[in-house]
């Protein structure tokens, strides 16, 4: 239900975000980039919960935890020059883009990350699966907290209040420079930043087509749509990423024999999560619907149409990405949230301008 919130926040900036139309653009792109890089984390430190490279706490944690946080900083960088080159594509001012898209992703390095590890924690201390419930609660969690540092920093640039830009930069520089010297010896950061890397690079052209699509999607859905849009692509990448998430410690465990091995279990985690995600579907239309005084049938058949094929989609890209991964001897962590989530963002946004 967390996931509503953004859109509502989304589709209330419109006005302030249009006086800089690129922003509209980059805001999908944001969104994608960041669910990539919490779904990298999360896969990760899911499989380290359960397989035993981590502890449950902040206190005496494993070198292997230490470095896998650490890693978010130079990724976030990198990610954040690639916000600055789609953002110039789009037309943006460069001083001015390069200065947002570095201190926006600061301040999500200097949050999401240490959520993301309570979450862990907390979840794996009450007898629950990470992989069931990491990826979906930071996923929302995330979205919120990146439209609203979105909404606030867009302010501080058109306003020309600019100072608290300049510092968060420069934190994110310090912070990036200080994870390599302290951890560039640690086989998990070396390898995360590296695969890492290639991931965001893999999924930038796939978040440009994602804000293209948003910008088209805006000019012509119903209001109801508009604000729904986040929770919907969250509610799909939650979808996938269980599923993603389940596939990599399956592979990690016991190989693609636990998939023959476990061959029920597999098929009823499939359907569980579809019944759940459709109801959710419809629920999170009715209750936009309701928030904005648009409830009409013909946009919950809308989002139902969409839903079905972007589920399909979704889950046949989660698993083909941790089988793909597995076999040519790469870590599926490292690309199976990463690759779905921005799929999943760019699945949802063209179909939903399909169904309509």
């Amino acid at each position: 239900m967390l996931s509503l919130v953004p859109g509502f926040i989304f589709a209330m900036s419109l006005p302030l975000l249009r006086e800089s139309p690129e922003l509209i653009v980059l805001y999908p792109v944001f969104l994608s980039i960041r669910g990539a890089l919490g779904g990298l984390l999360s896969g990760k430190l899911s499989t380290a919960l359960n397989v035993g490279w981590a502890t449950p706490s902040f206190r005496r944690n494993t070198e292997y935890f230490w470095a896998l946080l650490a890693s978010q900083a130079p990724l976030s960088l990198i990610a954040a020059l690639l916000f600055s080159a789609i953002a110039l594509m789009m037309g943006g001012n460069p001083q001015d883009m390069l200065l947002f898209t570095i201190s926006l992703s600061s301040l999500c390095t200097l949050t999401i990350p240490l959520l993301n590890s309570v979450v862990a924690f907390l979840s794996f201390r009450a007898g629950l699966n990470p992989d069931f419930v990491l990826y979906p609660v930071m996923s929302s969690v995330a979205d919120l907290l990146v439209t609203a540092f979105f909404v606030m920093l867009t302010g501080c640039l058109l306003s020309g209040t600019i100072a608290l830009l300049y510092i968060l930069s420069l934190m994110l520089v310090v912070l990036t420079i200080t994870s390599i010297i302290v951890f560039w010896e640690e086989e998990a950061y070396g390898s995360t930043v590296v695969q890492g890397a290639t991931s965001i690079l893999l999924v930038s052209a796939i978040v440009t087509l994602t804000g293209l699509g948003l910008k088209d999607f805006v000019g012509s859905a119903p209001r109801t749509m508009v604000s729904s849009y986040t929770a919907f692509i969250d509610l799909l990448g939650d979808a996938s990423g269980i599923v993603g998430s389940l596939a990599t410690t399956r592979l990690a465990i016991g190989g693609i024999e636990a998939f023959r091995e476990e061959y029920e279990d597999v098929v009823g985690e499939l359907v569980g999560v579809a019944v759940a995600y459709e109801l959710m579907m419809i629920l999170f239309t009715v209750i936009s619907g309701l928030f904005v005084g648009e409830f009409m049938i013909i946009i919950i058949l809308r989002a139902v149409r969409a839903s079905l094929l972007a589920l399909a989609l979704g889950v046949t890209i989660s698993i083909l990405v941790a089988l793909v991964s597995f076999n040519a001897g790469l870590d599926p962590d490292v690309y199976v949230i990463p690759l779905e989530s921005c799929l999943s963002d760019l699945v949802m946004t063209y179909s939903l301008l399909l169904a309509g």
